[in-house]
């Protein structure tokens, strides 16, 4: 009797378990429910315990059922329609039994700290190196007892990285779900540098291609754990950071120090750091190869980028030839591979000391129209062709004789004798220039001596095969992205010559094959697109101006003056349906002056960013004209924003569409002088 009542009451415990509501059923161990195990073994993030859930295989798993079992806990859980059963037994001096769908059991280890532990053995593996061959990595996690900000709608979970074939950084989101979970998959091409909601939880880490990474952010404890098929170095990076603030980060000139010195102090940095990891791996003698290899390639190519920097507080913008040779023998051969691990300070560090060098080695691209012109590039009447060849006879002499010549008056005077006698073939040039089919010729073949230039360059430097071709594609993608139009066929053809990686061609076909698309539809309601033809004659800028804004009298006009070159106004004209959404109760149009923009680019970016309507209008006009208005709007760089009111009258208020309140209240200003 005495036993079947002890069964009955256990059975009855049993249902008890599985019917009572979550936080009841806590309260019989509510230690396991707030807690993390990993594997002693490998020293990998096996499971973790929350009272939302469980995390275990990079997934959120929902309790379907969790009922005490002894000392422990049977649970059925379930994630995405998969169920899962696990058994945990009793914690006996911070450790547990796990056991997974009847698998054996793990005797885990209970985790204490904010980060995981040193790992139990060493690990000799270098970063993984696929070739440069595209991939994707996904990103999933759970932000745990988040705070209130953290918990409305819209929320995201945000990584960004910087892509070593275009130098430019990639933005990827994920919505935050209303339990703080979240996932997101983006393409890299190696092991890949990455930030993760930096706003928010600035975590700075690698990752490798075809891996999934789940991310524990406990915004109460403060604990961070990454789990994952190879998880090791982002556990890693986040209990031992690699990143620091260098002192080479800062202008040189405020600490009195010359370029020289601080190239100086940049070897010094490099041994500071290096004893600093043999300290670090001597209190932690299993850190990963992998992580010795991040850490020094870290503060290598940190040092890179900011002695590289250094030349814009020069005063000709140019590194000494000491520095720049200390660069090419100390940073340039020695940049650590995978290219892709310190992206950021790689695609930075690239570009100022190749530009840099250019200088030194005397390779800066450089075409004579006049040249073209005898050379039958550019279509010309005999006439004109015989007048070119004069000109070009003058001209070699001219520089002989200025190379001779060491008085400055007297060189002086040698150059307003060639403008006096060349006036005729000068004001020729200058009608070729503003030429369509002349001024496309003449980028084509600029464009192609550069590409010489730059494959000289880098032959004379020596590199790495993917490291070519990453410079490579950086240099045709900046032609594309600098002239938002197609590559001429025979550079087309050179990248096919030039280049062997297959990511980086294919990168290149897509971008160009977006241009071509472009090129060949219509802008939509082109009536946008306005004929210079409606300030012939007029040299004023004030007066253009005026009759610019004229047929918008009664109505709020905001300027924009950009050029097609120009970086910051594209990005900021990639948002412009926003814009336009916000002015459109206002009425407000929107007037684009084109500084120094190709025809077919500037069409391309209208038609790319769809800024047309009743409520645009574009001009591209003649140079002399552009600087005039410019010079009436006070412009001093680009893009620069004016906002005129309804009688044309523009005025000195906040402007700048990129801080969209601001423009949005001194529209608001405008309304209100009604």
């Amino acid at each position: 009797m005495e036993y079947n009542l002890r069964h009955a009451a256990a059975r009855m415990m049993v249902l008890l378990g599985m019917l009572l509501p979550a936080q009841e059923a806590f309260s019989q161990d509510e230690s396991l429910f707030t807690s993390d195990w990993r594997d002693p073994a490998t020293g990998d993030w096996l499971m973790g315990f929350r009272p939302e859930g469980v995390v275990y295989d990079c997934r959120v798993w929902d309790y379907r059922t969790k009922v005490p079992e002894g000392d422990g806990w049977a649970l059925l859980l379930e994630s995405g329609g998969e169920t899962l059963q696990v058994k945990v037994g009793r914690e006996e001096d911070g450790r547990r039994s796990i056991a997974v769908d009847g698998r054996p059991a793990t005797v885990c280890e209970k985790l204490s700290g904010r980060v995981m532990p040193d790992y139990p053995t060493a690990d000799g593996r270098g970063l993984t190196d696929n070739g440069y061959r595209m991939d994707s990595v996904t990103v999933c996690g759970w932000y745990v007892n988040r705070p209130a900000k953290l918990q409305g709608k819209g929320q995201t979970f945000e990584v960004t990285y910087t892509d070593v074939l275009t130098a430019k950084e990639r933005r990827v989101t994920a919505p935050l779900d209303s339990l703080g979970r979240f996932r997101v998959t983006f393409p890299v091409l190696n092991t890949q540098e990455v930030f993760l909601d930096w706003r928010r939880i600035a975590v700075h880490t690698v990752v490798e291609p075809g891996e999934t990474y789940f991310l524990l952010c406990d915004f109460g404890s403060g604990r961070r754990l990454f789990m994952g098929r190879d998880s090791r170095l982002p556990n890693e990076l986040l209990a031992h950071e690699a990143s620091f603030r260098s002192p080479l980060y800062q202008d040189p000139r405020e600490q009195k120090m010359s370029l020289e010195e601080l190239m100086a102090l940049g070897d010094k940095v490099l041994a500071q750091r290096e004893a600093l990891l043999d300290s670090l791996t001597g209190c932690h003698p299993t850190l990963s190869e992998r992580y010795r290899a991040y850490f020094r390639g870290n503060v290598l190519m940190d040092n890179a980028r900011n002695i590289g920097q250094a030349r814009f507080f020069s005063p000709d913008f140019r590194l000494p030839r000491t520095v720049s040779d200390h660069l090419a023998e100390r940073y340039w051969s020695r940049m650590p591979q995978p290219y892709t691990v310190h992206a950021q300070a790689f695609a930075s560090f690239v570009r100022d000391f190749l530009d840099d060098r250019m200088e030194y080695c005397g390779l800066r691209a450089s075409v004579r129209p006049d040249e073209l012109v005898c050379e039958g590039f550019i279509r010309a009447s005999e006439e004109k062709r015989q007048l070119m060849e004069a000109y070009g006879v003058a001209f070699r002499g001219l520089e002989a004789a200025l190379a001779k010549e060491a008085d400055e008056a007297l060189r002086d005077s040698l150059v307003h004798r060639f403008r006096r006698e060349q006036a005729e073939a000068l004001a020729y040039l200058d009608v070729l220039m503003d030429d369509e089919e002349a001024g496309a010729v003449v980028r084509r073949e600029l464009m192609r001596s550069a590409l010489a230039s730059r494959c000289t360059l880098l032959d004379t430097l020596g590199c790495t095969g993917a490291l070519r071709d990453i410079c490579l594609t950086n240099f045709f993608h900046a032609y594309l992205d600098n002239n938002r139009h197609s590559l001429p066929q025979e550079l087309l053809t050179s990248v096919e010559e030039l280049i062997g990686m297959e990511s980086a061609r294919d990168l290149l076909h897509a971008e160009q094959a977006h241009y071509v698309a472009l090129e060949e539809s219509p802008v939509p309601d082109a009536e946008s697109l306005k004929s210079a033809d409606v300030v012939a004659g007029l040299t004023d800028g004030g007066e253009i101006l005026d009759r610019l804004l004229a047929p918008y009298r009664g109505k709020p006009v905001l300027i924009d003056v950009w050029g097609t070159w120009c970086g910051p106004c594209k990005e900021a004209l990639s948002h412009s349906q926003e814009l336009y959404e916000a002015l459109a109760p206002y009425g407000v149009v929107c007037l684009y002056l084109a500084n120094n923009s190709p025809v077919e680019s500037w069409r391309n970016v209208i038609r790319e960013y769809r800024l047309t309507g009743s409520h645009c209008a574009h001009y591209n006009l003649p140079p002399e004209q552009q600087a005039a208005v410019e010079s009436v709007l006070g412009v001093r760089s680009y893009p620069t924003y004016r906002l005129a009111d309804r009688t044309g009258r523009v005025l000195d208020v906040p402007a700048d569409p990129r801080r969209l309140a601001e423009l949005l209240e001194s529209v608001k200003g405008i309304a209100g002088q009604e």
